[in-house]
């Protein structure tokens, strides 16, 4: 690829990258593209648009994806596994998964993605983890030392929460409950009665 190619696809790929990062509709994409070729830059007349704005941003997740593979690979490898649930505005349950795991010798949470269970049963929380960890080829039942979710019955009911699920595999895995989570609940009960109850609530 000629280079003032290169450096046209790089420019595009960068703002495609800001309006995923910065959770913009894609249709904002042309006109960020229109912006810098007004201030001089060439953006070419290809690629602008919407749709190779989608493109370029699943081919930003792909690689993203492919590092992250890179780095379960390691020898040896261990890792914590975190998940938060949360509705949509249609009331599906979805479940955010990371990863703590040491890069360079760097502690750091990496994002695995969202899961659809399919209900906001354990059972079904459980399952939908596995399957997203097992498309990413995290192979957490010889690498994983411990996890993290917040204090729901769901996640830590004795006999048949997710982690007691998860512990059925893993019966050396720590479980941890969230401490932001934790210290939401702290200054929800040590603001109740108060004019910061709403604060908090809100």
């Amino acid at each position: 690829m000629p280079m003032a190619a290169r450096h046209r696809m790089e420019k595009l790929f960068n703002w495609a990258y800001v309006v995923a990062k910065e959770e913009m509709a894609f249709t904002k994409f042309p006109v960020l593209v229109g912006t810098e070729a007004k201030n001089g830059s060439d953006m070419g007349s290809r690629y602008r648009n919407d749709k190779a704005c989608r493109e370029f941003i699943q081919a930003i997740g792909d690689v993203m994806v492919e590092d992250l593979q890179l780095l379960f690979q390691a020898k040896p490898f261990y890792c914590s596994l975190l998940f938060d649930g949360s509705t949509d505005k249609t009331l599906s349950e979805k479940e955010v998964l990371s990863v703590k795991l040491i890069e360079n010798g760097v502690v750091k949470i990496k994002v695995l993605g969202i899961s659809i269970p399919e209900s906001g049963k354990a059972e079904h929380i459980h399952k939908a983890i596995l399957l997203k960890c097992e498309e990413l080829n995290l192979p957490i039942e010889t690498s994983c030392i411990g996890t993290g979710a917040d204090g729901a019955s769901v996640n830590f009911g004795r006999k048949s929460g997710v982690l007691a699920r998860l512990g059925e595999t893993m019966p050396w895995i720590i479980k941890v409950h969230c401490v932001a989570h934790r210290l939401e609940l702290a200054l929800k009960d040590a603001f109740k009665g108060s004019y910061f109850t709403d604060v908090v609530s809100n």
